[in-house]
């Protein structure tokens, strides 16, 4: 679906989504490869694939850094140096009876490690993050009856920032831990597909803010932790004229609808006095989406027409709250973020012809589309003094 409508969560969702889905069996037992660059730069990396009677295994692993040097310096301790990691495994089996030549349960399990590390020497000044991901997901078809698929994955995030103030070191760090449970429905019944989606996830976070001398020795520590628990429920049905009666017809008609329940719970701590007006924040919307296509062809003419239309919202991320209330720079109650809304409408169309006597042109093609979105508190990025 064209333009900025609704992403709606899970597999059957449409617009401003892109899942990457990556290739499990491979044509090879084991690969490694190895590069090297200018700037004392390279990467190697190491795969491994292994089919044992139906249970696939999968793993890979890639390191690469590279080394900077600001060119009034040829000393060792003004170098600034970029290294990242990446390892994955993903294993799964197919077992149960078959349905269309295919296995119907699928029990897979999969894990992927990332980590980013930035270090400038001579502005003492380092930047690390770390993200891991472990979900095991099992699904089921039901031959005539739909199919099902349930997910539980753990996501971990610590990302840490230190830079140089005046003979020390301040920096800040955040630890976000979330737990999340999806189940998914999926039924086809010739022209129509139904889609269920039930998830809930569970988040804990912990911002720290710490100071150090200039021998690295910890000055002060303050840690604020935060809870926040989401549960969200959405559906979508769509319709596929498959036995057009008219020359111009209805071809296709897809309704999403998504509720969200946010509740927060926020700590007591030294910025407590602001916290209180806002202490467990709860928040319950629902966006929906409208897509329709109209096919047509008379004679020499085809036309390919659509419309959308969408309502959206986005709930203030924990870290973007905390940001918020260490550093106001908003007039709302309690330096509280407001939830941004979205709305969004398309019209578009496409005329072709195939008439080879028309100013001797045997084809030609005529497409128009318009569209708007229009957003209220509208999350912004702004840059904080004295914060890199």
């Amino acid at each position: 679906i064209k333009g900025g409508n609704v992403a709606t969560s899970g597999s059957y969702g449409a617009s401003a989504v892109i899942n990457f889905i990556p290739k499990l069996e491979q044509d090879y037992l084991l690969r490694f490869h190895q590069r090297v660059g200018t700037y004392n730069s390279g990467d190697w990396g190491l795969n491994f694939f292994k089919d044992l009677n139906g249970l696939k295994l999968f793993s890979g692993i890639k390191e690469s850094g590279s080394t900077q040097r600001y060119v009034e310096s040829q000393e060792n301790k003004t170098d600034i140096t970029h290294e990242s990691s990446n390892k994955m495994l993903n294993i799964s089996y197919n077992f149960g009876k078959r349905i269309n030549g295919e296995k119907r349960n699928l029990l897979s399990l999969n894990y992927i490690r990332t980590s980013r590390d930035y270090d400038s020497q001579r502005d003492t000044e380092k930047l690390s993050m770390l993200n891991k991901i472990q979900s095991l997901k099992y699904s089921r078809d039901f031959d005539n009856f739909g199919n099902i698929k349930m997910i539980i994955s753990k996501h971990t995030l610590n990302e840490s920032h230190l830079w140089n103030a005046f003979n020390s070191s301040a920096g800040r760090q955040v630890d976000d831990n979330t737990l999340q449970f999806n189940a998914e429905y999926k039924l086809q019944l010739s022209d129509i597909s139904l889609f269920l989606n039930y998830k809930h996830a569970d988040s804990h976070l912990d911002y720290q803010e710490k100071k150090e001398d200039e021998y690295q020795q910890p000055i002060a520590t303050e840690i604020y932790p935060f809870q926040r628990r989401r549960d969200g429920y959405s559906a979508a049905v769509q319709f596929k004229n498959t036995i057009p009666l008219y020359s111009f017809y209805l071809d296709n008609v897809q309704f999403n609808f998504s509720n969200e329940h946010v509740k927060d719970q926020h700590s007591l701590s030294f910025y407590s006095e602001n916290m209180d007006g806002i202490n467990n924040s709860k928040w319950r919307e629902s966006s929906y989406m409208l897509s329709s296509s109209f096919l047509g062809e008379e004679d020499i003419f085809l036309i390919n027409s659509y419309f959308n239309y969408s309502a959206n919202f986005k709930i203030p991320t924990l870290y973007q709250q905390i940001t918020s209330i260490l550093y106001p720079t908003n007039t709302n109650p309690g330096d509280k973020l407001l939830m941004e809304y979205k709305e969004n409408y398309e019209i578009g169309f496409m005329l072709f012809s195939n008439y080879e006597e028309i100013l001797s042109v045997p084809q030609s093609k005529i497409s128009a589309a318009i569209f708007r979105n229009v957003y209220r508190n509208k999350f912004r990025m702004i840059h904080l003094g004295g914060s890199p």
